[in-house]
C-alpha cells in the first residue's frame, strides 16, 4: 500500500492502533480513502496559491484605482476651476455630474473659438491699418534674430523676407552709430520695458532712412521673453525738413550777426565823425564868438545832435528787435523825470509858440522803483512828436495813478496835444517802423518814423500797455498804463560840473587812429592838465608802454594793425600790467561793453563821449579827486553871489572859466536894460504883437540865469500879450522891470567880486 496521507494515519492509529490490526478486506478502501487526502492536500495548495496570487493582483489593482481616483479628483477640480473661470457667471455643479461638466466645457471650447477667431480677425485689421499707414514691422526672437518681417517694412526698406530672416538687424540695417542704440533698446525689451526712439537705418540700396520706432517685449503663457516687436514709421521727410530749418536758423543767425555787424561799423563810421564834431563844436563855444558864429556854432549842434538821435533810434529798434534790450529797475524820482522832460524840451515848445505842462497826480508816490532813462526815451519820443505836429494851443503830459496795491501803483501816463491829429485808419500804422501817417508827413515834418515803434516796444519790455485816440483836426492823445512799484527817497549829491577840471599832470596814453578825434582828445585833455601821449594803433601803444610809464589809456577799439581788444589782451597776459584802461569806442552795439571788460578793459565810454563823464571816469580811477585850489576857490566866490540868480549853467557851458561868464553877464545886462525899456515903451503905444515878441526873447536869458521870480512873469507876459488880454499886463511888465533892477545889481556886484 502506497505511502498513507498524514490525516489518514492519524486516524486509524485512533481507531485500530496498530497498523496490524487493519483488516485485509479494508486496505483497498483506505487505499482510495488516502488518494482522495492526497488529492484534497494538492488541491488546497494550489487553492492557497490561487488565492496568494490573486490577494497580491488584487492589491495592485486597488493601489492602482486609488491612484487613478485621486488623478480624476485633481483633473475634476481642475475642470471646475477652468469651466468657473470661463464662465461669465458662478456655476455650482455636484462632482458627481460629469455630464453637465462636459457640456460647460464644450459651451467654453466654443467661445474660446470665437474669441479666438474675433482676436484673429481684429489683428488682421489691424495689420492692415498698419500696412496701411506706412508702418513697418520687424519681429525678432529672444537672441535677437529677425523671424518675421512683414510686407510694410520690407517694402520700406528694399529687402526681401530671405534677406533678413534669421539674421542679426544690428549688422544688416544699421551702422555702428546707430548700433549702440539698438544693443540699448534690445537691454530694455529684455527687462519687458516699452520704448519709442529714432534712429536711422540703411536701405537695401545703402541709401539712409530715418524711423521712428516703437518697440514692445514678446512674452509666452510662462511670463517668459520670448523676443520683441519693432513698428517702423518712416520719417526721413520730417528729418530734412528738420535738416533745411537747421540751415535757414544757421543762415538766418549768420544775416543777423552780419546786420549787427553791419550796424557795428555804421555806428563806428558815423559816431566817429560825430565825436569829432560835437567835440570842436563844444571848443569852438568856449572861445570869444559873435551873434553870427553863434548862430552857425548853434546850427551845427542842433544838426549833430538831430543826427545823433536817428542813430540812436535805429541801434535801438535793433536792439530791440534781437531780444537783446533790457529795462532795469531802480529808485527814480519821477518828479525828476518830469523836470527835466519839460526842461529840455520846453525851449522847442516856446519856439513854436505853443505851452508844454507837465502834471502828477499827487496820490502817485514821488519815489518809485523803475529805468529812469527808458521812461524819460518814451515820454521824449512822445512829447517831441506831439510838440513836432502841433501849431497851436500846447502839449499837456498827465500823470495819473489807475489804482494803487500795498506796494506798488498802476500809472497812466497820457501825452495830449491839440496838433493836426491822425486819421482813424492811419492809427495802427504809426507804431510800425520807418511808417509815418503818409510821406507828406515826413516831407514836411521829418524824421525817421522809429519814435513812436520804440516808445510802444519800450512800454510792452516795462509790461504795460499803449493806447491812442486821435481826431483830425483836433489832436491826439497817446497814453500807456505801466505798473511801478514804490521806492526809496534818492538823496542827490550836490554836483561840482561846474568846477575846473584838473587831472593835475595824470599822464595818459592816448590811443586813436583818427587824426581829427585825436586832436580832440587831446586838446580836451591837455586843457585838463594832463600830460598826453598818442598812438594811431596797438602795436604803438605796446611800443609806448615799453618806453615809458602811464597812469591810463585811454584805448580805441577799432584800429589798423592791431585793435584795442587785441592790444589790451597783450597788455594784460603779457606785459602783466594792471593799469585802468578806458574803452573809447563808436559802436553802440549791445555786448560791445562786455566784449571791452572781457578782454581786460577797465571802463567803457561811448563816442561821441560826454566830457562830464570822461572826466569823471579818469578822477576815479586814476586816483586824483582833487580839483584845483584855483577852481575850488573861484567856485566859491560864486556861490556867494547865488541868490535870486544863478550861474550855474554858464559855469558848466564855460568849464569853470570865469572870464566867460562875466564877459556873458555883461552882455546879457546891457541887452536885458535895452529890451525892458523898449517893452515898457511898445506897451504904452498899445503894440501887443511886439510885447509879445520881445517878451520870447526875454524868457530864454531867464531861464538861463534861473531867474526864478521871473518865469512865470515872463511867460504871463507873453501868454497875455499873444491873446490879447491888457488887464494885468502893464502890472507884470511893472514886475519884470523892478525885479530885474534889483537882480541886475546883484549880478554887477558878483562878478566884480
Amino acid at each position: 500500500m502506497p505511502e498513507q496521507h498524514r490525516l489518514l494515519k492519524r486516524q486509524l492509529r485512533k481507531f485500530f492502533g496498530d497498523p496490524e490490526n487493519i483488516p485485509e478486506e479494508l486496505l483497498p478502501f483506505l487505499a482510495a480513502v488516502n488518494q482522495s487526502y492526497i488529492h484534497h492536500e494538492s488541491d488546497r495548495s494550489l487553492i492557497e496559491r490561487t488565492m496568494e496570487i490573486s490577494s497580491k493582483e488584487l492589491t495592485v489593482s486597488n493601489k492602482k484605482l486609488l491612484d487613478e481616483s485621486k488623478k480624476q479628483k485633481i483633473l475634476i477640480n481642475a475642470l471646475k476651476e477652468s469651466l468657473q473661470s470661463m464662465a461669465n457667471s458662478e456655476v455650482i455643479f455636484d462632482d458627481q455630474d460629469l455630464l453637465k461638466m462636459a457640456d460647460l466645457l464644450q459651451e467654453a471650447i466654443e467661445q474660446r473659438k470665437l474669441a479666438e477667431a474675433q482676436i484673429t480677425a481684429s489683428e488682421e485689421k489691424y495689420r492692415g491699418i498698419i500696412e496701411n499707414m506706412d508702418l513697418g514691422m520687424l519681429e525678432t526672437d529672444a537672441e535677437g534674430k529677425i523671424v518675421l518681417a512683414y510686407p510694410r517694412f520690407l517694402k520700406l526698406t528694399g529687402y526681401k523676407a530671405k534677406d533678413l530672416v534669421g539674421k542679426d538687424p544690428k549688422s544688416i540695417l544699421v551702422n555702428r552709430q546707430s548700433e549702440k542704440i539698438m544693443l540699448e533698446q534690445e537691454e530694455s525689451r529684455r527687462k519687458g520695458e516699452y520704448g519709442v526712439y529714432e534712429i536711422q537705418l540703411k536701405k537695401k540700396n545703402g541709401e539712409p532712412m530715418w524711423v521712428i520706432v516703437s518697440g514692445a517685449p514678446i512674452f509666452n503663457e510662462h511670463k517668459e521673453f520670448t523676443g520683441a516687436l519693432g513698428i517702423h514709421f518712416d520719417i526721413s521727410h520730417r528729418k530734412q525738413i528738420e535738416s533745411d530749418l537747421e540751415s535757414a536758423k544757421a543762415e538766418a543767425e549768420a544775416l543777423l550777426k552780419s546786420k549787427e555787424l553791419f550796424l557795428a561799423n555804421i555806428s563806428h563810421e558815423i559816431r566817429t565823425p560825430m565825436n569829432a564834431i560835437l567835440g570842436m563844436s563844444r571848443l569852438i563855444s568856449e572861445t570869444p564868438l559873435n551873434n553870427t558864429q553863434q548862430q552857425y556854432l548853434s546850427a551845427i549842434n542842433t544838426s549833430a545832435h538831430g543826427l545823433m538821435v536817428i542813430i540812436n533810434d535805429v541801434l535801438d529798434m535793433s536792439k530791440i528787435n534781437a531780444g537783446k534790450f533790457t529795462i532795469e529797475t531802480i529808485d527814480l524820482d519821477i518828479d525828476a523825470v518830469l523836470n527835466s522832460l519839460q526842461q529840455s524840451l520846453s525851449y522847442k515848445a516856446e519856439e513854436k509858440g505853443i505851452y508844454l505842462h507837465c502834471k502828477r497826480d499827487p496820490k502817485i508816490q514821488r519815489y518809485l522803483k523803475g529805468d529812469p532813462t527808458r521812461l524819460s526815451q518814451i515820454l521824449t519820443n512822445l512829447v517831441s512828436n506831439a510838440i513836432k505836429f502841433t501849431s497851436t494851443g500846447g502839449v499837456d503830459v498827465f500823470m495819473d495813478l489807475i489804482e494803487t496795491e500795498k506796494s506798488a501803483d498802476k500809472i497812466q501816463f497820457s501825452v495830449k496835444d491839440t496838433g493836426v491829429g491822425i486819421d482813424t485808419d492811419k492809427l495802427k500804422s504809426v507804431f510800425q517802423s520807418f511808417t509815418q501817417e503818409d510821406e507828406t508827413i515826413t516831407r514836411k515834418y521829418g524824421g525817421t518814423g522809429l519814435g513812436l515803434a520804440i516808445a510802444k516796444q519800450l512800454v510792452e519790455l516795462f509790461g504795460g500797455t499803449f493806447d491812442v485816440v486821435s481826431t483830425k483836426g483836433v489832436g491826439s492823445t497817446f497814453s500807456f498804463t505801466i505798473h511801478m512799484k514804490h521806492g526809496e527817497e534818492i538823496v542827490t549829491a550836490n554836483k561840482t560840473s561846474h568846477e575846473r577840471k584838473d587831472l593835475n599832470g595824470t599822464r595818459i596814453l592816448l590811443v586813436e587812429d583818427n587824426e581829427i578825434n585825436q586832436f580832440l582828445a587831446v586838446t580836451i585833455l591837455k586843457k585838463w592838465n594832463a600830460v598826453i601821449e598818442t598812438s594811431t594803433n596797438g602795436r604803438e601803444a605796446l611800443e609806448a608802454l615799453s618806453k615809458n610809464t602811464f597812469d591810463l589809456i585811454l584805448m580805441d577799439m577799432q584800429m589798423p594793425e592791431m585793435d584795442g581788444i587785441q592790444a589790451t589782451e597783450i597788455i594784460r597776459k603779457d606785459l602783466k600790467l594792471k593799469l585802468p584802461i578806458i574803452a573809447l569806442t563808436a559802436n553802440a552795439i549791445k555786448g560791445e561793453k562786455d566784449k571791452c571788460l572781457q578782454a581786460g578793459m577797465t571802463d567803457y565810454v561811448s563816442k561821441p563821449f560826454d566830457q562830464e563823464e570822461l572826466y569823471a571816469k579818469i578822477i576815479a580811477l586814476s586816483g586824483k579827486n582833487e580839483p584845483s585850489k584855483k577852481a575850488a576857490k573861484s567856485k566859491t566866490k560864486q556861490e556867494k553871489t547865488v541868490a535870486r540868480f544863478s550861474l550855474d549853467r554858464l559855469l558848466k557851458m564855460y568849464q569853470g572859466e570865469t572870464h566867460f561868464v562875466h564877459r556873458t553877464v555883461e552882455i546879457f545886462l546891457k541887452q536885458f536894460h535895452l529890451d525892458i525899456a523898449e517893452l515898457v515903451e511898445r506897451f504904452e503905444q498899445g503894440n501887443l504883437q511886439e510885447v509879445h515878441h520881445l517878451a520870447h526873447k526875454i524868457k530864454p536869458n531867464i531861464d538861463l540865469f534861473e531867474i526864478k521870480e521871473l518865469k512865470n512873469v515872463v511867460r504871463m507876459i507873453e501868454e497875455y500879450s499873444h491873446e490879447g488880454t491888457t488887464d494885468n499886463l502893464g502890472d507884470k511888465i511893472n514886475t519884470l522891470s523892478a525885479v530885474m533892477h534889483e537882480v541886475s545889481l546883484e549880478m554887477k556886484a558878483s562878478i566884480n567880486q
